[in-house]
């Protein structure tokens, strides 16, 4: 929900100083940066968010996974690395 209330919502809750937060969000400095981001987001292939990197592996909506899963495909990327040296 990144809707400009929803934004609004989310500085409230975090105590933020609104104008400030106004100030920053309507910046036209704010706004090329969300675009580089995005760019060199859309670069490596992140088609949604969140979309964590591990070894240049997206794994999408990454926040949803327990912390077991991220060890594993850790775990899995070493191994796989191991074994490529060693062949």
């Amino acid at each position: 929900h990144l809707e400009r209330e929803s934004l609004f919502g989310y500085a409230r809750d975090l105590h933020l100083d609104i104008a400030a937060f106004r100030t920053c969000l309507d910046d036209p400095a704010t706004r090329a940066r969300i675009g580089v981001d995005v760019e060199a987001g859309a670069r490596v292939g992140v088609a949604s968010t969140p979309t964590l990197f591990i070894n240049g592996r997206a794994i999408e909506g990454a926040l949803d996974r327990p912390y077991f899963d991220y060890a594993l495909i850790i775990e899995q990327d070493r191994d796989a690395h191991h074994d490529a040296r060693t062949s």
